[in-house]
């Protein structure tokens, strides 16, 4: 996905890709960076964004796309305060009243989109679930925009 976004943007945009392990990391530049200057790739934990060493000039994003992570975070025991770490995280490292966290996921239960918007008001990220065709498909498009 990485790729598309930044070749349909013609590289006028910066595109980062976060990883927590360095092996792929490393694959993905050897991969993906040659003719792509203004595409990189940063080994971090994505429930601490505010410690990633990202490159110089970059600070606030205008958006995180999240294709897997909660679905992969939410198997875990800890599920809700993991994926509350990351969604607190991601407030910290977007600008404010333009910023958006785009989740890509399978279908969200009713329970678990009244999660992310509690969490959401805490740490001021405003919730916009449904935005995938209301067909037979099992992925879910949502977004949070951040206050």
């Amino acid at each position: 996905m990485p790729i598309e976004l930044y070749d349909l943007r013609e590289g006028n945009t910066r595109v980062v890709c976060l990883d927590y392990s360095e092996p792929c990391v490393e694959q993905l530049k050897a991969s993906w960076t040659e003719g792509r200057e203004n595409m990189t790739f940063v080994c971090g934990d994505a429930t601490r964004l505010k410690e990633v060493n990202f490159p110089q000039g970059y600070g606030k994003f205008d958006a995180i796309i999240d294709k897997g992570l909660i679905d992969a975070l939410m198997c875990g025991e800890s599920w809700d305060r993991d994926v509350e770490r990351l969604l607190s995280s991601a407030a910290a490292v977007l600008k404010p009243s333009i910023g958006e966290y785009l989740l890509v996921s399978y279908k969200l239960t009713t329970s678990t989109k009244e999660f992310l918007e509690e969490v959401g008001d805490e740490i001021g990220l405003q919730w916009k679930f449904g935005l995938e065709d209301e067909g037979k498909s099992r992925v879910s498009f949502s977004k949070a925009l951040c206050l």
